[in-house]
């Protein structure tokens, strides 16, 4: 995150660098976020812009806390998918092989 700048007590923009949270991560971040804010996003050159705005007075400090727990939870799950994509791929091929096939591997 680049900055979180209150703007008044029920208002805040937030930067996010796009280069090191992808749109996918962003997006489950303000899907989250959406039950207790209205959301407005843009891309602003290579930032998401974030204007979250709450009907009630907000801690802001907790809010802080939370996106970025949240944009680390949801970057990491990222990357395991990424890593481990191979490895479901097998999986699902083992799963739903023929059943002759699986008995010609278990000869080998």
């Amino acid at each position: 995150m680049k900055s979180f700048n209150v703007v008044s007590d029920n208002r805040a923009i937030v930067r996010v660098d796009s280069d090191v949270y992808s749109k996918e991560v962003l997006a489950k971040v303000v899907y989250w976020l959406s039950r207790d804010f209205t959301i407005m996003q843009s891309l602003d050159g290579k930032d998401w812009s974030l204007s979250l705005e709450s009907k009630n007075t907000v801690v802001w400090d907790d809010i802080k806390k939370r996106l970025f727990q949240l944009l680390a939870d949801y970057q990491m799950r990222e990357i395991i998918a990424a890593e481990t994509k191979d490895i479901k791929n097998i999986l699902y091929i083992k799963a739903f092989a023929n059943v002759d096939e699986l008995l010609a591997d278990e000869s080998v």
